[in-house]
C-alpha cells in the first residue's frame, strides 16, 4: 500500500524523522531503521539449485536471506516484501534463467523505484550473478542498473569482497 505516492523508504524516513541507513559491522550486514540496527533482507535468485543454495547459505551469514528459483518468483517476493513495507536491502539475481532472465528482473526492479521516486541512495542493492564473464554480458548488466556482478564459480571470499566494496557508497558504512 502507497501513500501518497511515497516508497517505503520515503514513509519510513517521513514516521521517524530518520534517514534510512544501511551499515557494514564486522562482516555482518546491517541496517539502520526505528529500532536500531537490523539484519540486512536479502533476496537470492537462481535456477540452478546448488548455486542457489551456495549463495543463500554465504548470504545468511549477512542477514534474512530469501531464497527463489525464477524471475517470475523473484518479482513476486520483492513486490510483496515492498508492499509490506520491508523491501529487501540487497538481491542477488542470475543472469542467465529460463522465462525472465536477471536482466529483465533487474529492470522491473528499477523501473518500479523509478515510478515510486525512490532515490538512488536509497534502492536494492543488486549483485548479479554469471557463468560468463564476458563483456557484453557484464555491460548488459551494469547498463540495466546493477550494483556489481560475481563470477560463477564464486566463493565466499570473493562475495564478500564484492559486498564490501558498497561500503564506499553513499549509504553503508564500514566499522570495525
Amino acid at each position: 500500500v502507497w501513500i501518497a505516492g511515497r516508497s517505503p523508504w520515503e514513509s519510513h524516513e517521513a514516521r521517524n524523522g530518520i534517514p534510512a541507513a544501511r551499515r557494514v559491522h564486522s562482516q555482518t550486514l546491517k541496517r539502520r531503521g526505528a529500532k536500531g540496527e537490523e539484519d540486512m533482507k536479502i533476496l537470492v535468485v537462481d535456477d540452478e539449485m546448488v548455486s542457489r543454495e551456495k549463495m543463500k547459505m554465504i548470504m545468511g551469514h549477512f542477514g534474512e536471506c530469501d531464497a527463489v528459483e525464477s524471475g517470475a518468483d523473484a518479482m513476486e517476493k520483492f513486490v510483496s516484501a515492498w508492499n509490506s513495507w520491508s523491501p529487501y536491502d540487497l538481491v542477488s539475481l542470475d543472469v542467465q534463467m529460463p522465462e525472465m532472465d536477471g536482466v529483465e528482473v533487474l529492470n522491473r526492479i528499477r523501473g518500479m523505484e523509478r515510478e515510486k521516486n525512490v532515490p538512488e541512495n536509497k534502492r536494492v542493492k543488486v549483485v548479479m550473478v554469471t557463468a560468463r564473464s564476458d563483456k557484453d554480458t557484464i555491460m548488459t548488466s551494469i547498463q540495466a542498473g546493477c550494483n556489481d556482478y560475481v563470477v560463477k564459480p564464486f566463493d565466499k571470499r570473493a562475495l564478500t569482497n564484492t559486498l564490501e566494496q558498497f561500503a564506499t557508497s553513499e549509504e553503508l558504512v564500514a566499522s570495525a
